[in-house]
């Protein structure tokens, strides 16, 4: 393990992501999942900000040039405010 949370070790370790599915997924043979991806990405950037809506709650953290910037933080959210969030989002 990293000791930080599986988000963090995601967005700044390379080859940190995963195939899913075991052995009778299509993934163990397709291109671009080699978990070098976002984590690239995330350190190239000026600032990346990632939210993950999970069981009610919002995880978020902010990076920058691929370093978090603090500790994520977690919040509730209800199904209204979680569609009223998706469409200002689209907008």
């Amino acid at each position: 393990t990293t000791g930080v949370s599986t988000l963090e070790t995601v967005l700044t370790v390379l080859h940190a992501g995963g195939k899913f599915g075991g052995g009778e997924s299509g993934y163990k043979v397709s291109g671009g999942l080699h978990g070098v991806g976002i984590s690239v990405v995330n350190a190239l950037s000026e600032y990346v900000e990632m939210e993950v809506f999970r069981d009610g709650k919002v995880h978020a953290m902010r990076f920058e040039r691929g370093v978090a910037t603090g500790e994520m933080q977690v919040r509730d959210i209800n199904k209204d405010d979680l569609l009223s969030y998706q469409k200002q989002r689209v907008n």
